[in-house]
């Protein structure tokens, strides 16, 4: 089973990814200078990646303690830190954003819980 890991100076969730896909997006910061006879000369400066991921259901408990992740990021100043063993991904500092919350039963369940891990580097700590 490939898991979700997420971990901040609070706390540690481990979520399965029961669904596919997990969606990376390579995102490249560059600068384009075109000359007069029209040549392009590109100057890479980084390049960070995206993951996005949906689970089709998530208990209230496991919806609560993801969203608590996205809250604190808010609160305490620091990015949680990401790890998916199986596509090496290891510790990386993501800022997170959750969509809106759904809920489907009177249990508390969640639906289309999609959340977006952009890589980043960590904030400066006392931001």
């Amino acid at each position: 089973m490939i898991e979700l890991i997420l971990t901040d100076s609070t706390t540690t969730l481990t979520l399965p990814i029961l669904e596919v896909p997990l969606t990376e997006i390579p995102i490249e910061k560059s600068t384009d200078v075109e000359n007069l006879l029209g040549d392009v000369k590109t100057y890479f400066v980084t390049q960070k990646r995206q993951w996005v991921h949906t689970w089709s259901y998530l208990s209230q408990s496991n919806y609560d303690a993801l969203r608590a992740f996205y809250d604190r990021q808010l609160t305490l100043f620091e990015y949680p830190l990401l790890t998916i063993d199986y596509y090496t991904i290891t510790n990386v500092p993501v800022r997170m954003t959750i969509n809106q919350k759904d809920i489907y039963n009177n249990c508390g369940g969640v639906k289309d819980v999609q959340v977006t891990f952009r890589e980043t580097a960590q904030l400066p700590q006392g931001s």
